[in-house]
């Protein structure tokens, strides 16, 4: 006995209605929970870290002997201090963030410099910078291999011999910094080398909070945790949304089989 066109229509129509539920679903689950999960997870970032760090410039000038000058800037706390106020029980690292430019293609080159916030907190010690070219490119591109770098558009690659520095310099307490920063004038002197260009207008003196616990691994593996935290609430949601829409689902088919035994 060969089936009918009405329940062959009907075969047809539960197909399609089937495939356009599982459609909508996957819509649902990529389009907007996947969305909501990463704004979600952002959002619970910023509620455990408000602000990571703060930065005050820097203008160097040559001071000493002109034999040996050497290049020095007051440190400027004003917009820091209450920062470190507001957070005077955390740790703090104060760090040198340099640019400069290097004039000739050397390796590793020494510079000495003197870090003075008071008398209790003088620090002198010496930081190395990386004029190796081939170092510098690799370290801002790393799509075109280095023997590439003239064979492509300029565009494309950054072949100036810029490097960047982030050297520590100490750690202290937010109330220490505080003090110290408040009570005198912090200053940070710098050796003048021949073979280096300071670019004073991208140089900072960065106070970077210490996070510990969860909000450590949230700040230093920052795309790890993205990855991880926006992952877990996605799939929270989708399991949510999966489930509710199979309940909507065999509520739904129940709901019809009962009306079409009502009109058989």
């Amino acid at each position: 006995m060969l089936p009918s066109k009405n329940s062959i229509l009907r075969v047809n129509l539960f197909f399609t209605r089937q495939f356009a539920y599982v459609a909508i679903l996957f819509a649902a689950i990529v389009g907007v929970l996947l969305p909501v999960s990463v704004i979600t997870y952002l959002s619970f970032y910023k509620m455990l870290v408000p602000v990571e760090r703060v930065q005050t410039p820097t203008k160097f000038a040559e001071v000493g002997p002109s034999m040996r000058p050497s290049l020095s800037t007051l440190i400027y706390a004003t917009d820091v201090l209450p920062f470190l106020c507001h957070n005077g029980n955390l740790t703090f690292l104060v760090r040198l963030n340099l640019d400069a430019i290097c004039k000739y293609e050397t390796a590793h080159q020494s510079l000495s410099y003197t870090f003075e916030m008071s008398l209790q907190h003088k620090i002198l010690d010496w930081l190395l910078v990386n004029c190796d070219s081939r170092y510098i490119y690799v370290e801002k591109n790393n799509l075109v291999p280095y023997n590439l770098r003239y064979w492509v558009p300029p565009i494309l690659v950054d072949v100036l011999k810029l490097v960047r520095v982030d050297h520590p310099l100490l750690y202290l307490k937010g109330h220490e910094l505080h003090t110290a920063l408040q009570t005198s004038n912090a200053t940070f002197t710098l050796e003048k080398m021949n073979f280096l260009f300071l670019d004073s207008r991208k140089t900072f003196i960065d106070f970077v909070i210490e996070w510990d616990g969860l909000r450590y691994y949230l700040v230093n593996y920052y795309f790890t945790s993205l990855f991880i935290g926006a992952g877990c609430f996605w799939a929270l949601s989708s399991v949510f949304c999966v489930l509710s829409a199979f309940v909507f689902c065999h509520r739904f088919l129940l709901d019809e089989i009962a009306e079409e035994k009502k009109f058989a």
